[in-house]
C-alpha cells in the first residue's frame, strides 16, 4: 500500500503509539504476523518498532494465502511454524476491507499452535467496523466505503451499465490509461 518505505515506518510506529495505549497492561507481543503481499512489509517494520519500544524481541511472520482443498486458507513457511507455538501474536493488515484475510491468517496462527491477541493493527480500516471476530480494530485512517453483493442490487455505477470487476483479477485493466 505505501511504496515509500519511510513513510510506512513512520505509520508503523504510530500503530503501535495507538496500540500500547490500549492494550491491557502486561500484554507481551512475541510475534506481529500480517498476510502476505499487503501487510508483510508492516508486519516485518511493526516488530522492529516493538522490540525498540519494548526492549523484548519481537518476531514477525507473514502467511501466504493458498488453496488447500478447494478452500483459501493462509500458510506459513516452516521457519515461521517453528516459532508460533505458545507465542502471544498480534495481527497487522494494510487495508481491511471485508475481514476475510485476517479471519484465514487467525486460523492458521491457531492451527500453529500461537496465541492471538485481541487486537488488529490497521493502515487504512475501509470496512467500517470496530471489531473483527473479537479482535478490536486499531485503525490509523477509518473510512468505510460503501461495498455491493455480487448481485450488484444498490450499485449506482452498475445502474448506469457500468461492469462490475474484481480489482485484483483486473489490474491492468483498472490502471488503463483509456
Amino acid at each position: 500500500m505505501i511504496p515509500d518505505e519511510a513513510l510506512l515506518r513512520e505509520a508503523a510506529a504510530d500503530l503501535f503509539e495507538f496500540y500500547d495505549e490500549l492494550r491491557q497492561f502486561g500484554t507481551k507481543t512475541q510475534v506481529i504476523v500480517g498476510p502476505q503481499t499487503g501487510a508483510t512489509k508492516l508486519a516485518q517494520l511493526l516488530s522492529e518498532v516493538t522490540t525498540r519500544k519494548t526492549g523484548l524481541f519481537c518476531r514477525w511472520a507473514s502467511p501466504a494465502k493458498q488453496l488447500m482443498d478447494t478452500q483459501k486458507a493462509m500458510v506459513f513457511d516452516s521457519k515461521e511454524l517453528d516459532f508460533l507455538p505458545g507465542q502471544s501474536v498480534l495481527l497487522c493488515e494494510d487495508v481491511l476491507t471485508t475481514g476475510g484475510s485476517v479471519d484465514l491468517t487467525a486460523d492458521a496462527i491457531a492451527n500453529a499452535g500461537g496465541i492471538i491477541l485481541p487486537f488488529l493493527l490497521v493502515l487504512v480500516n475501509r470496512s467500517g467496523l470496530t471489531e473483527v471476530n473479537n479482535k478490536k480494530i486499531i485503525a490509523l485512517i477509518d473510512r468505510p466505503m460503501p461495498m455491493w453483493d455480487s448481485s450488484n442490487d444498490g450499485c449506482p455505477l452498475c445502474k448506469e451499465g457500468s461492469e462490475a470487476v474484481r480489482p485484483k483479477e483486473n489490474w491492468a485493466l483498472l490502471n488503463a490509461n483509456e
